[in-house]
């Protein structure tokens, strides 16, 4: 480096790929030109005139020679100046163009740097004017050099005005060409004087006599000094040489002077100042220049005309590859010349550059022999870019019609169109991922010495791990030694197996291969693993012609097997140039019996548009001689279809293809599965019912048997009625491993307990002998789940269960990101570390946190549900489609069992209720928990926590707890604490505690596989999850380095975790636990470090049994950023289970065990948990993972909410404000607003976004505080309305569905307004917006904070009205109501404001009471304990006071009063009773104690919002109070009441009766 400064970025040992993917993603990963890009480019410079253009055309037409891109050199244009056409050579050149055009053949014109010093040329005098144009250091007016052109000037691209004259000068030649892409030369910059035109300058020697005479001194024609001496003789010195400082730096790159055939260095930018900003030189940005151009020229080429954009660059610098390809530049037409290209484009794809190739047959020196470019051109029809490119005045030009060896080179662009589809697709992937597409064998053979010798490094190539081409690159060579590293190695156009794997070597093979000028195709092998797309290009009647009539072309896929079997590919289909690049991007894995169809990309797959090349001519499979005797192929809808099979013993391939009156479509084909007389036969095998027997009309056993007669298979079933609304159905296959899910239903639960028999359920079954299926239902409600005629697979690894229920709306299956009803469509279940993937129900799936198999199902009536419950923890997909009045579901279940609970018709709040039931009700959670929590990833040192917590109490913001995220731990170890930045962290907690504040730091699942106690320990106890590989714990990577995973399920796990918190505990003092990462999240795909791959999507190889499943749920890679499923869970006295079984548990196994610490001490657990499975809300809590500071995921939030309380975790919530990407303040307001009615009300984001504690902005601070005193005034309520979900089911955050089914309306309103108990909220979800409307259903309805009614019921009506609510953005107003019929508990937070729960404790409630206008009646319940002990209703230590009106009188029952709650009363100070007009006259009412005394009450009417405020003289405790009144007739005369007052401690009422 001669300048700059030192920027280093080290790669840390890994494969090659790895490197590059890591390098690319840092210099930007590779643009993706258009897909006709991948066709065979012609050029020439020499195409003098449009005649000679169109010559080469016709001659292409008439010889059948492929052809997708014309190009043209300087030729075109107008005396060579740039965005010119020559009107004389080129006359209606666009008019052509166009013709061409509906020929499906492209122009790409060649566009230099220099623009021309023209007076007449518009462009150059706008540039000058606009200042446009890199500026010379001695005039300080636009740098003059000299191209082809002449005098010329370059184009600023630091400038505005530059870029905008660059692409006006684009825009210019579109106009007259119609263009398709750009091939930008001379860009480095290319100059013919050194420096500038007033020094020495190059000329050729033919150029006309008055180019050559210039009144500038010091000139000298270049081409005749020979030396470096006679140059520096003749670079006389400019006028002022202080300000070419740069010719005088000590050393000069490549020994020649600094401005060698370029611009000066010492030139200067748009920006440079001398002093202030002297940087901006040539000598700084040079190599930029190309980029720069680069980067204005796609942007142009992109907005203009909206499709993908094509360049084609000589000069190239890091991060060139985002939006250009290149070629690599003048070549000679030698054998060294092609030879040499193999090592450019193996670095340009290093460098990340991929699109790239060499000008074939040579573009300068003597002419290309036949033999030459027939060779060249079979090798280059494997360069990722195929362009032929011929310097003028050639003896021999390079169109393949020139040479006799022409019928070869045709083939050889046949062969390459045959793989386009392949090429394009690595294109692709190289886009996405990074990495090369042509690469040397090393990539592949890392460990193989041989492949790093000269030959085989420079003299082939491997095109993205599965072609190995093996050129001839001698003159007059008919053969050539070729190495083999040790793999399966097949002929590609042979279709044979040339070498074969050798266990146990360390080296390959080298062998001679033959190519003779007579052979057709060059030497391509594929490698052994490998799975190609083939499309025929070089047979038959109607060859195509370009890229654009490949897309006509059905495909074939080869399928060539390694030694173990396997092999894998991927395909790309789009339409070439959408610039949103929508896709579909399937990944196919083959195993024997077994071909998948797997899709690449979450919400990116594109399934809009089905394309003629996905049809499957057919799949041949290599090396293949066994005999098949079955094959069948599953759509995406996962029915069956007939596959023809051919076996050629022969030639050992086997032929798979679709059966006379059917077709295979890559876009809906799933899988192909076929075998012989030894294998399960689940194309054609149904099921029979043997040894059917009934007990009590409520119990059924039997067995389930295969029809095969090669090959039978058997399995127990069973049904039972297990209560009056619970069927369960169960079959379990008798032979081989079935995991049975533990711990999630009770023993107890599967005892039969129901009054009704099989036939109050309509449940039928086959009879023996009979094919298998079951109906079952209630009628009467029109409810209907059958199985008749609908598939039924039970095999290894899969189970399929197709039921037909009558239905309309289809709810839960979860976790995911989605609208409450789901759309119909597929629904993944695999937990995953995935950042919160908006559903769209289609594969490749949007899995995430969870899994909860459990959906309901709105049947014929719109107040009738029933749900089906599938106890299985295998990876699952439940699709389902709506036909009609009926919902057809297949239950996809990764093997296992099946374990199926089936509720029977009720509300949707029932149908909760009941699956609450089975999989156990949510275990409490401490009151402070519905504080307020405060968290960030970045609370870095103890002094930042105490900041934070200093500034809550500054600005007296409530807040309950405070919580760390991995800064806290020492080098982010489990069970740690880092003493050097939290040095005295115990003290901190004890303050925190004495300040009525609680501590919760992280956890995550990985325990850091170093030398400290916690791993020391665990792996002393043998506690950790086992690699099936190595049989010693799994090793992951996660934010500690190399970790480990806690196995739950082992022995002395339970004592390991118990011992590491105890420590914890010890060190860092903590009021409850934040589980994370324990999906489980692993920086690796499997385990490490084999698979360290976090940009790659594509599937490895298959190997293991879980590998070669007949389904993948998701379609997407099962080890992706997770364990490996064959990694096993050790039980104790069981055998062990594999991952793939326990894989969705991991999180609910780890909040168990966490949840056991605290249930042991008779202790409420804290616990939140990223992670769950059905059940996991009886040992902790959630929230809803990593989400986006977006307006889309506040709304969604509200959905997540409803499914997680639905799945049995009442307890969650989102992060406020969302934890990724900058908040956005006015978004934030919003979300404080909704978040204050969240059971988990938590602000938590990510380190690198901006700060958004409340206090961080003025106007969120004040929104903030004004909501946060909203949830603390009804806390005591959120509580009640949480223990009563405790105690019973249910859920209490719901939709409006569940309240008021029959209006159909409120279908649509889930995700705008929804009931936390009897409070209506109707959220503001969209930016910009003040007013919205919001629909009411048919109910009164008051405003919560003032009491006024909004509404009223109607009985005449049952639908509802939108209503006009407005709440102005910085107000701090939130729109919520409450509903008639309803009183509610408020401790106010007007006047003196809490901080924290433990200040509630003292404060006194007010009643908010809501009657039913036409009943004029309420009830409500309040619950309270200690909020903390475990099971306080169980054992005594709760009250529960429920408070009842009618028509001017409370009623008030305790259900324990002699509850002693915390040393403190219950105390009510007050009531507002809302729509009291006709208590306007009143001003007294009275009161009775329980003992029989009473008192009085003041009574204040509103006239505005026509509410009665009961005002008490002093506060009473709710458990003596009998009731309140202002009813004349229950309440004692008033005008008799007086008091008298005989001293100041006592006073006596007397009450005279008339």
């Amino acid at each position: 480096m001669i300048g700059g400064m030192i920027d280093l970025y080290i790669f840390h040992t890994a494969d090659p790929e790895y490197i590059l993917q890591q390098y690319h993603a840092m210099i930007g990963l590779p643009y993706i030109p258009p897909y006709w890009s991948m066709g065979y480019h012609q050029c020439r410079w020499g195409y003098e005139t449009l005649d000679m253009f169109k010559e080469v055309v016709n001659k292409f037409e008439e010889n059948d020679i492929p052809l997708d891109v014309m190009w043209n050199d300087l030729d075109y244009m107008d005396k060579k100046a740039i965005f010119t056409v020559s009107k004389e050579n080129y006359p209606n050149f666009k008019e052509y163009i166009e013709e061409l055009h509906k020929k499906d053949i492209h122009y790409v014109p060649l566009v230099d740097a220099g623009i021309k010093i023209d007076e007449n040329n518009k462009l150059y005098q706008q540039g000058v004017r606009d200042h446009a144009f890199i500026k010379s250091n001695f005039t300080n007016e636009a740098l003059h050099g000299v191209v082809w052109p002449g005098e010329t000037v370059f184009v600023d691209f630091l400038s505005m005005t530059g870029t905008g004259l660059w692409m006006l000068g684009l825009e210019e030649l579109e106009g007259l060409t119609g263009y398709d892409g750009v091939w930008l030369d001379m860009n480095e910059i290319e100059n013919f004087c050194e420096g500038e035109y007033n020094n020495l300058c190059f000329f050729l020697d033919d150029l006309p006599e008055e180019k050559t005479k210039s009144p500038i001194k010091n000139r000298k024609n270049l081409r005749k000094l020979k030396t470096a001496a006679e140059k520096q003789k003749w670079a006389a010195p400019m006028d002022d040489a202080s300000k070419d400082a740069y010719r005088g730096i000590k050393y000069h790159p490549g020994g020649l002077d600094i401005n060698n055939k370029s611009v000066s260095m010492s030139a200067y930018h748009a920006g440079y100042e001398p002093e202030s900003n002297p940087h901006l030189t040539e000598f700084n940005y040079h190599n930029l220049f190309a980029i720069m151009e680069q980067k204005q020229t796609a942007q142009f080429l992109k907005d203009y005309r909206g499709k993908r954009h094509f360049i084609l660059t000589r000069s190239s610098t890091p991060g060139s590859g985002k939006f250009a390809s290149k070629w690599l530049g003048d070549n000679f037409a030698t054998f060294e010349s092609m030879k040499t290209s193999i090592s450019g484009i193996l670095n340009m794809n290093l460098f990340g550059i991929p699109h790239i190739g060499a000008d074939i047959c040579g573009f300068s020196g003597n002419a290309s022999t036949d033999e030459l470019c027939l060779r060249w051109m079979q090798m280059g029809a494997f360069y990722p870019f195929m362009r032929a490119h011929r310097a003028r005045r050639s003896e021999r030009y390079n169109e393949p019609y020139n040479f006799k060896t022409m019928e070869g080179i045709k083939d050889a662009i046949r062969l390459r169109y045959s793989l386009s589809r392949f090429m394009y697709t690595k294109m692709w992937e190289a886009h996405k991922w990074g990495g090369a597409v042509v690469h040397p064998l090393f990539f592949d053979f890392p460990e193989e010495e041989k492949c790093y010798e000269p030959d085989p490094l420079d003299t082939t190539f491997m095109w993205r791990h599965s072609l190995y081409v093996v050129p001839i690159l001698e003159e007059g060579a008919t053969e050539r030694d070729a190495y083999f590293p040790n793999s399966d190695w097949y002929h590609l156009t042979e279709k044979k197996k040339v070498v074969s794997y050798k266990k146990d070597a360390t080296e390959g093979t080298t062998m001679k291969v033959k190519s003779t000028l007579e052979d057709r195709f060059i030497n391509v092998y594929i490698k052994g693993g490998s799975i190609i797309p083939w499309q025929n290009a070089i047979d038959g009647d109607n060859k195509p012609k370009n890229i654009k009539q490949m897309e006509k072309l059905p495909m074939d896929i080869y399928v060539v097997p390694n030694h173990k079997g396997a092999a894998k590919g991927t395909i790309v289909v789009d339409d070439g140039e959408d610039l949103d690049e929508k896709n579909k991007h399937y990944d196919l894995l083959y195993t024997p019996g077994l071909f998948r169809v797997n899709r690449i990309g979450a919400n990116s797959f594109f399934y809009e548009k089905e394309f003629e090349y996905e049809t499957i001519k057919s799949i041949q499979v290599f090396d293949y001689d066994k005999t098949v005797s079955f094959a069948c192929a599953f759509d995406m809808k996962m029915n069956r279809h007939p596959v023809e099979f051919k076996v050629d013993k022969d030639k050992k391939i086997l032929t798979l293809s679709a059966s006379e009156d059917e077709k295979l479509v890559l876009f809906d084909l799933e899988t192909i599965v076929f075998g012989g007389t030894e294998d399960e036969n689940i194309c054609y095998d149904s099921m029979v019912m043997k040894n059917k027997a009934v007990k009590d009309g409520k119990e059924m056993t039997g067995t389930l048997e295969t029809t095969s007669k090669e090959k039978k298979v058997s399995y127990d079933f069973s049904a039972s009625l297990l209560t009056d609304n619970i069927m369960n159905l169960k079959v379990v296959k008798q032979d081989g491993f079935k995991y049975e899910v533990m711990d999630v239903v009770d023993d107890e639960v599967r005892q039969v307990k129901s009054m009704k028999t099989f036939d109050d359920f309509y449940f039928k079954t086959a009879e023996n002998d009979e094919d298998f299926d079951f109906e079952l239902g209630d009628k009467e409600n029109g409810f209907i789940m059958s199985t008749k005629n609908q598939p039924f697979i039970y095999t290894k690894n899969f189970i399929q269960l197709r039921t037909i229920i009558r239905g309309r709306r289809v709810f839960g299956i979860g976790e995911r990101v989605a609208p409450f009803e789901l759309m119909e469509g597929s629904y993944t279940m695999l937990n995953r570390d995935a950042t919160s993937p908006i559903e769209d129900a289609k594969p490749p799936g949007d899995s995430m946190y969870g899994t909860h198999p459990f959906y309901i199902v709105q049947l014929q009536r719109n107040d009738r549900y029933a749900g089906v419950f599938i106890l299985n923890s295998a990876p699952m997909e439940f699709k389902f489609r709506k036909l009609g009045g009926i919902i057809e579901f297949d239950h996809l279940l990764g093997g296992g069992v099946l374990d199926m609970f089936v509720i029977q018709s009720g509300s949707i709040e029932a149908i909760v209720k009941q699956y609450h039931y089975i999989i156990g009700k949510p275990i409490s959670v401490p009151y402070w928990a519905f504080g307020y929590h405060q968290c960030r990833w970045g609370y870095r040192t103890q002094e930042k926590l105490q900041e934070v917590l200093n500034l809550f109490d500054e600005y007296k913001l409530p807040m309950d707890t405070l919580w760390s995220d991995i800064d806290y731990m020492f080098k982010y170890r489990d069970f740690s604490l880092d003493y050097n930045r939290y040095p005295d962290f115990k003290t901190f907690i004890e303050n925190l505690h004495k300040d009525k504040k609680r501590f919760v730091p992280i956890l995550d699942a990985g325990i850091a596989m170093q030398d400290y106690p916690i791993y020391n320990d665990g792996k002393e106890k043998d506690v950790f999850v086992k690699s099936k590989k190595t049989g010693e714990p799994l090793v992951g990577l996660v934010w500690p380095g190399y970790a480990v995973y806690t196995d739950f399920l082992a022995e002395k796990a339970d004592e390991f975790w118990k011992n590491s918190w105890d420590k914890m505990i010890a060190e860092v003092g903590m009021d409850g636990i934040w589980l994370d990462m324990n999906e489980v999240s692993n920086f690796c795909d499997g385990e490490c470090p084999e698979f360290m791959r976090w940009l790659q999507m594509e599937w490895p190889l298959p190997e293991g049994e879980f590998d070669n499943t007949i389904y993948v749920p998701g379609h997407d890679f099962l080890h992706r950023k997770t364990m490996a499923m064959d990694a096993y869970h050790s039980p104790k006295g069981k055998e062990p289970i594999p991952e793939y079984f326990l894989h969705n548990m991991y999180g609910f196994y780890m909040t168990k065990a966490t949840s056991k610490i605290y249930t042991d001490q008779n202790k409420r657990p804290f616990i939140i948990s990223r992670s769950s499975y059905a059940g996991s809300g009886k040992y902790g809590s959630h929230w809803l993972g990593d989400n986006w500071s977006k307006w889309e995921f506040m709304r969604h939030s509200i959905v997540g909410i409803y499914n997680t309380q639905i799945f049995g975790i009442p307890f969650v919530g989102a992060d406020i404000c969302g934890f990724l990407s900058d908040e956005i303040v006015n978004m934030c307001k919003r979300w404080v607003q909704l978040g204050t009615f969240s059971p988990f009300m938590r602000n938590h984001n990510n380190w690198s976004s901006h700060a958004q504690e409340p206090y961080t902005n003025t106007e969120l601070m004040f929104v903030y505080k004004k909501a946060l005193h909203t949830r603390y005034s009804l806390i005591r309520y959120f509580y009640s309305l949480y223990m009563e979900v405790v105690e019973k089911g249910g859920v209490y955050f719901r939709p409006l569905l569940f309240d008021y089914p029959e209006d159909d309306t409120v279908y649509s309103q889930s995700e705008e307004t929804f009931l936390i108990g009897d409070i209506k909220v109707s959220p503001i979800l969209d930016p910009d917006t003040e007013t919205i409307q919001s629909y009411f259903p048919n109910e009164d309805w008051y405003e919560f904070e003032t009491g006024l009614k909004i509404k009223s019921y109607d009985p005449k009506v049952e639908a509802g009205e939108f209503l006009s609510m407005h709440s102005e953005l910085n107000s701090g107003k939130i729109i919520y109501h409450q509903r008639g019929g309803s009183i509610i508990p408020v401790q106010s937070q007007h006047e003196n404001p809490v901080m924290n729960t433990v200040d509630l404790v003292a404060q006194a409630l007010e009643l908010q009471i809501a009657p039913k206008t036409h009943t004029e009646v309420a009830r409500g319940v309040i619950f309270y304990d200690d909020g903390e002990t475990l099971d306080s209703k169980t054992q005594g230590k709760y009250d529960e006071c429920v408070i009842t009106y009618n028509s001017g009188t409370v009623k008030f029952q305790c259900l324990n009063p002699s509850y002693e709650y915390l040393n403190h009363d219950i105390e009510l100070t007050e009531m507002r009773v809302f729509g009291s007009e006709q208590y306007e006259s009143k001003t007294k009412g009275c009161g009775y104690m329980k003992d029989g005394s009473e008192f009085s009450v003041n009574l204040e009417y509103n006239t505005e919002f026509q509410t009665l405020k009961v005002k008490l003289e002093n506060p009473i405790a709710l458990t003596k109070m009998e009731h309140i009144t202002w009813d004349d007739i229950k309440c004692k005369n008033q005008d008799q009441l007086f008091q008298l007052q005989f001293s100041e401690l006592y006073v006596f009422q007397f009450f005279v009766k008339k």
